[in-house]
């Protein structure tokens, strides 16, 4: 878990030995090997999760944060839970149900090839139209 820079990690006081806790963490790292992504739903960090083809438990904050956990919500692509009504049980629950949810893996894993596929055809437009360039300045 990553708390920024605001908080010190000890004042978190007491926290279970299989948890990383941290001011700053390589999120695009961890998420290459995540089996599930606990978020505020923020949309940088959906985004991320989504080309890792990680589902999400979102636990929105603030503005559209809420809007985001809903859409994940509808497309299947996640989970969401209101943050004041977190517990350990309810945290432990949401992210089991998610590791066994095969349908929203599937939905996370689709959307993660088509982001892929799209950046390597945005490449490939971008490697012609420089090539077309090149040409054009040769005649």
């Amino acid at each position: 878990m990553s708390v920024g820079k605001k908080y010190e990690v000890s004042q978190l006081g007491e926290f279970p030995q299989n948890f990383l806790i941290k001011s700053f963490l390589p999120q695009l790292e961890i998420l290459k090997r995540a089996d599930v992504f606990i978020t505020h739903a923020g949309f940088n960090s959906v985004n991320e999760a989504l080309y890792f083809g990680v589902p999400m438990l979102a636990l929105p904050q603030v503005n559209d944060q809420h809007k985001t956990a809903k859409r994940l919500v509808s497309m299947q692509l996640g989970i969401t839970e209101s943050i004041k009504e977190l517990s350990p049980e309810v945290l432990r629950s949401k992210t089991e149900a998610l590791i066994m949810d095969r349908k929203i893996k599937e939905n996370c894993m689709r959307i993660s090839r088509e982001m892929r596929n799209l950046t390597k055809f945005e490449y490939t437009i971008r490697k012609l139209e420089k090539l077309v360039d090149t040409w054009k300045e040769r005649k």
